[in-house]
């Protein structure tokens, strides 16, 4: 890779944003011109008339790069608009779901059938997380780009933060007692085989305090 023609590059991309469509645009300019650059040295150009060869034909690209800021950022705001209502529904089933996931298992230990229970509580729960993670994957690419990114942490309030900082102390606090809660039932009514159930339901919960946070943003 001549070093030459790579700083020049990165030069032109210099007031580019980051973001993953930028980068591999440059990328497949910086391999493609490198290797006109090799063939002109191969056709007998010299190290300069080759350079100059190859970075005068950059040129018809240099409007491209000029809108590139704009247009990713008209489409991640179109995305994330798009994905938001399309979401919206599936991230309600789910919390739907992990509510329902407790009191299934409830109801059926009420009839004496805890190990029935426990199963249906498990796929609802593979149903649940089977949904966010098919709503998570479906996104586009650029929905997940740095560029996106940087610009939702910039745009973070004050109000936002705190809303952070308290949903992951009521987290902590919940996980606490849930280990105490487990500990105490398991002791004092010897339900060993049973009482790690908790934990799913406690996970089904802990989800449940993500998406509700999620939401109201």
């Amino acid at each position: 890779m001549n070093r030459k023609l790579k700083d020049y590059i990165d030069q032109l991309f210099a007031q580019v944003s980051d973001s993953t469509y930028a980068r591999e645009l440059k990328e497949e300019m910086l391999i493609n011109l490198n290797d006109r650059y090799e063939d002109l040295l191969i056709e007998g150009k010299s190290k300069e008339e080759a350079f100059i060869i190859v970075t005068s034909s950059i040129g018809d690209i240099r409007e491209l790069l000029s809108g590139l800021d704009e247009t990713a950022v008209i489409i991640t705001t179109k995305d994330i608009e798009k994905r938001r209502k399309e979401s919206a529904l599936i991230r309600s089933i789910a919390i739907m779901l992990y509510i329902i996931s407790p009191a299934m298992l409830i109801a059926l230990s009420i009839f004496n059938m805890p190990v029935l229970g426990v199963v249906v509580l498990l796929i609802i729960v593979a149903g649940a997380t089977g949904l966010l993670v098919y709503d998570n994957v479906s996104k586009p690419e650029n929905l997940k780009d740095e560029y996106a990114e940087s610009k939702r942490k910039e745009s973070l309030t004050a109000e936002q933060r705190k809303k952070e900082n308290i949903k992951e102390a009521i987290q902590a606090i919940f996980w606490l007692l849930v280990v105490g809660i487990y500990l105490l039932m398991s002791f004092m009514l010897d339900i060993w085989a049973y009482s790690w159930v908790i934990f799913i339901i406690a996970a089904a919960i802990n989800k449940v305090i993500d998406l509700l946070f999620e939401l109201k943003e």
